[in-house]
């Protein structure tokens, strides 16, 4: 391996080499705790969500774009479903449907106010952030909803092998995500627009269309972390 591949391939996976890096100097520091079967378990399993909300906040982001609203989308989703199946004797899979289609919508919501009216990103998805928890509160009536339906806990915290469904759906995306952004064009269109929109306009791409639904994805992941 040449010395500009060398670069080229510590610059695209930095971030992992340093987790390498740190898990080993933890391992040799802690070495009767930290690389324990248990443990790996405990920080695999416990990131299982944040991994997906990671990936949800990285597709406007190689646009150029912020989301700031992916957590409150994420709480949200969790609250329609809690509350449709519990309080209102939803079916698991129309309810989960529902919080879905609601999280692609606040994606619409974004995406309109940031890529047709002009609004910046920052401030809408801030105000759609407060806005969405206020909207938490409101459906949940500030309770703490509890008596889920067993099929719903089990759609993320069943396991398989010792791990939680939500640790393979996860790692299931993660893998996804990176061939899409890695072998597929919209990937680098994604990239592209990111670096710069009005070269990416005059090249023929679709800029505010790409962005809008880039907008949608995010939404539609969040919610689905919420699940």
């Amino acid at each position: 391996m040449t010395g500009a591949r060398i670069r080229t391939f510590i610059a695209q996976y930095a971030v992992v080499i340093f987790l390498v890096l740190l898990f080993v100097g933890f391992s040799l520091d802690l070495p009767e705790t930290f690389p324990t079967t248990s443990n790996l378990r405990s920080m695999v399993s416990s990131q299982s969500v944040l991994l997906i909300l990671a990936l949800a906040v990285t597709i406007p982001l190689r646009t150029g774009d912020f989301d700031l609203s992916i957590g409150a989308v994420t709480n949200f989703s969790a609250a329609i479903v809690a509350v449709l199946t519990v309080k209102h004797g939803f079916g698991v899979v129309p309810a989960m449907l529902i919080a879905l289609a609601v999280g692609a919508l606040i994606g619409v919501i974004n995406g309109a106010c940031i890529v047709w009216i002009g609004v910046d990103a920052f401030v809408t998805t801030l105000g759609t952030m407060t806005a969405i928890l206020g909207l938490t509160y409101l459906v949940t009536n500030s309770e703490v909803m509890g008596g889920l339906p067993t099929s719903l806990v089990n759609f993320s915290s069943k396991e398989i092998f010792g791990l939680p469904l939500a640790v393979y759906y996860g790692w299931a995306l993660a893998v996804i995500m990176w061939w899409v952004y890695r072998y597929l064009p919209i990937g680098r269109q994604l990239l592209f627009i990111g670096g710069n929109r009005e070269s990416a306009r005059l090249a023929g791409l679709p800029v505010n269309r790409i962005r809008f639904l880039s907008f949608v994805a995010s939404g539609l992941l969040s919610a689905f972390a919420g699940l």
